[in-house]
């Protein structure tokens, strides 16, 4: 399995060479269902920290992916888990009490690997926004694709309750 994914993925190789102890993920690429990667990643967050083991889980996960994908896994086996990994770090990020609006290809699990879900997400959260402020409901907008200052500030804005809608992407 390894050899394969080697030879077809330049992004896998990429990644075992920055993160050579990732090559343990390939020993077991089964399936996970969203218990097992939330039990996965609140290990990754207890023994590396919140954004260090986000990052540790969803690598690795999508390794053990990409494998099974390449290994003849099913198109909709490979969305489903794809769309699990994200919907599982959504759900360590977002504190009680908030929402993340899922929209796109999330809210349609139908994640790839290179969904374009960040610019659907900016175009769609003014349109949330718009419809739930009659409401007295504020929201935000989180997204790997903010610069430092705007995670920071996302953050601070669901943290401090001055966002209860989180819509990420």
């Amino acid at each position: 399995m390894a050899s394969r994914l080697l030879g077809f993925s330049t992004a896998a190789s990429d990644l075992l060479v920055r993160h050579p102890e990732e090559v343990e993920a390939l020993a077991d690429v089964s399936a996970r269902d969203r218990d097992a990667l939330g039990t996965e990643l609140h290990g990754d967050v207890a023994a590396h920290g919140a954004s260090a083991g986000l990052r540790r889980f969803r690598r690795r996960a999508m390794l053990r992916i990409a494998a099974r994908d390449l290994g003849g896994a099913a198109f909709e086996e490979v969305v489903t888990e794809i769309s699990d990994v994200a919907d599982t770090c959504l759900a360590m990020v977002c504190p009680e009490g908030h929402a993340v609006v899922a929209l796109g290809k999330l809210g349609g699990r139908e994640l790839n690997y290179a969904s374009d879900v960040d610019l659907l997400a900016r175009q769609h959260s003014v349109t949330i926004g718009d419809l739930l402020a009659p409401l007295g409901v504020p929201v935000t907008l989180l997204t790997g694709s903010l610069s430092g200052p705007g995670t920071k500030a996302a953050r601070e804005a669901i943290d401090g309750g001055a966002a209860v809608a989180a819509l990420a992407a």
